[in-house]
């Protein structure tokens, strides 16, 4: 005799909904926050780490993400290093005898002429 088979939810299957529901939920958010005002950079990485509990390619996402901005910072480190250099060698040429293009002259003898 023929038994429809009936397939029991486990917990391993709750579990996976569940973290597929929330997981993609809150990545779905974090996707709609790069054209929406808010915090794009927090959400995406929180839903992918939620995913990766998981599945193996939500790890694989985030960790590329990780590196691609951990990357991207270097470059930016570098770039501010290097603006606050010149921005600092900039303002201290005065003290070598050349002119600071960026400063008026005329702004520190008005002052003090003043006398009262």
């Amino acid at each position: 005799m023929w038994k429809p088979h009936h397939r029991q939810i486990t917990y391993t299957w709750a579990r996976r909904i569940v973290i597929a529901i929330v997981g993609g939920s809150v990545l779905l958010f974090g996707i709609a926050l790069i054209v929406l005002p808010g915090p794009a950079f927090v959400f995406i990485p929180i839903g992918l780490t939620i995913l990766g509990l998981e599945f193996a390619w939500a790890k694989r996402w985030l960790h590329a993400a990780r590196e691609r901005s951990a990357r991207i910072m270097g470059v930016a480190n570098s770039a501010a290093s290097t603006v606050l250099w010149w921005e600092h060698s900039m303002s201290h040429d005065h003290h070598t005898g050349t002119a600071d293009p960026t400063r008026d002259p005329n702004s520190a003898s008005a002052d003090s002429g003043s006398g009262s």
